[in-house]
């Protein structure tokens, strides 16, 4: 059964919708109309990261913002690593009725999206990467997972207390507010993570990995955009691109850290359009 509500915001249409789609279940929204592109958030984040955005791309095209497995509002499950999620959002794309789309994907997103065009290259006309590559990463996220795992939502009465301790815990209120939206409160009035945190954590390993190349590289248009204060994207990592995704250019935002579309939106927001025209 696919359930959809249909919003009015700001003069843009949003269908929202946990669609039963095998064998994922993706909750995802909708937003305004023409060519359609879809945004996929980082490690840790959901659909609503990336509202405000997609509403600024949904004046020109069909935007859909998905919660992928293990995140926000979509299912959990035990196994997670690209060429799932790729997998996920093939049947989700096909299921839209959709024959190309545009990827764009932020972080943990742009590696599901780099493995979206290389398993599945007819489905994606043009790709856009932001502040990721294709290479496998060290872990970096340890004090992060330390931190939410040494918490019990269901223990807490308040929103604000569980965000007071994630800061507590690790100095950075950002980051802790950014986290503490995964917060969700059930029938009963208790709170717990939206995500599948041990799942996500299990998976680790994978979710540092590198996208793999199935029959080749991709060869539709391909941008990666770096943030000029971020170190995720560094000079070395252009072999591998050029490897994988032999049209790619690499462009640098200026004043913007790994949060590309907080740190710089309307920059991004331009050149995006701009790569898409």
């Amino acid at each position: 059964m696919t359930k959809t509500t249909i919003i009015r915001e700001n003069d843009i249409t949003c269908r929202q919708t946990t669609a039963s789609v095998q064998p994922m279940m993706l909750h995802h929204k909708v937003f305004g109309q023409g060519p359609p592109v879809i945004l996929l958030h980082g490690l840790l984040g959901m659909l609503d990261n990336w509202q405000n955005f997609g509403k600024r791309l949904a004046h020109n095209y069909t935007v859909y913002l998905v919660d992928q497995r293990n995140h926000g509002n979509s299912p959990h499950q035990e196994q997670m690593n690209y060429q799932l999620m790729a997998e996920d959002l093939q049947i989700f794309i096909e299921s839209q009725g959709v024959d190309r789309i545009r990827v764009i994907g932020h972080s943990m997103g742009g590696k599901v999206a780099m493995q979206m065009a290389l398993s599945y290259p007819d489905l994606v006309s043009h790709l856009i990467v932001l502040d990721i590559t294709p290479k496998r990463y060290t872990s970096g996220h340890d004090q992060i997972f330390t931190a939410l795992r040494s918490l019990s939502p269901e223990n807490y009465t308040t929103r604000s207390e569980i965000q007071r301790d994630l800061n507590g815990k690790l100095k950075d209120p950002t980051m802790a507010s950014f986290l503490s939206k995964n917060i969700r409160r059930d029938p009963n009035g208790r709170f717990h993570w939206k995500m599948n945190l041990e799942g996500i954590f299990d998976s680790m390993s994978a979710i540092l990995e590198a996208p793999k190349m199935v029959e080749g590289p991709y060869f539709g248009p391909t941008v990666f955009f770096k943030g000029a204060n971020s170190d995720y994207v560094l000079p070395g990592d252009q072999i591998e691109i050029s490897r994988m995704f032999p049209h790619a250019t690499i462009e640098v935002i200026s004043n913007a850290g790994h949060w590309l579309h907080v740190d710089a939106s309307d920059l991004l927001h331009q050149k995006i359009e701009h790569f898409l025209m």
